[in-house]
């Protein structure tokens, strides 16, 4: 190794005379891991070429391209630690809002009533319109009700489901329908609904006068 390469490239280029002063307050070198060099010409090599520029810059790329090589050659191998040192980038968080529900017993309706394998049907049942539809692929049925049946005083009307095996699944009570649009959810599987006059807050099973039966088809 030559020991006045840097003597002998600031002949060639005094434009290194620039970087001199840099190298000369640069801190005590530090003895490089044995891998640096190759990193270092490897690097180089991966460096895409310039093969033309204006000819006022080609000196500049000169000055630059010597020292990288005085750098590489003759060991100066100044070795920081910059291992241990960990940037982080700051991360984008995207919170999504779950968009409000307008769904209302209309919407459930048209919906079901679209399906290829809708059920419904209606009903009068004491001056309230009932209508029904039941579509098990998407695995729910809907009630409307259009007015309110006229019962006597501590009776209140309560639907139920009649399943294709005969069992009856309580559906609710008209009079305690809680949306003021008047609809409820009925279960997938529903053949009839079936209305019944029951005592005020419902019974566990039918048990009084049946005022109408829905059959869905």
């Amino acid at each position: 190794m030559n020991d006045n390469a840097f003597d002998d490239a600031l002949a060639a280029e005094p434009d290194l005379s620039l970087v001199e002063d840099t190298l000369m307050r640069a801190p005590a070198p530090i003895a490089p891991p044995p891998q640096l060099r190759d990193s270092i010409l490897a690097q180089i090599d991966d460096e895409p070429q310039v093969t033309a520029l204006p000819q006022n810059k080609r000196p500049f790329v000169r000055m630059f391209a010597a020292a990288a090589s005085v750098v590489a050659l003759a060991g100066v191998g100044l070795w920081f630690a910059t291992s241990n040192v960990t940037t982080q980038q700051p991360q984008e968080t995207t919170t999504q809002v779950a968009a409000p529900t307008t769904a209302n017993g209309t919407d459930h309706m048209n919906k079901i009533m679209s399906a290829s394998d809708v059920r419904h049907g209606s009903a009068e049942v004491m001056g309230a319109d009932l209508k029904v539809a039941v579509s098990d692929d998407m695995g729910k049925g809907c009630l409307m009700v259009a007015g309110s049946p006229t019962l006597d005083d501590g009776m209140e009307a309560q639907v139920w489901a009649v399943m294709d095996n005969g069992d009856m699944e309580f559906a609710g009570m008209i009079d305690e329908i809680p949306n003021p649009e008047g609809w409820m959810l009925i279960p997938p599987g529903t053949m009839k609904v079936m209305v019944t006059e029951e005592p005020a807050g419902g019974s566990a099973s039918p048990s009084g006068d049946v005022l109408a039966t829905v059959t869905l088809t």
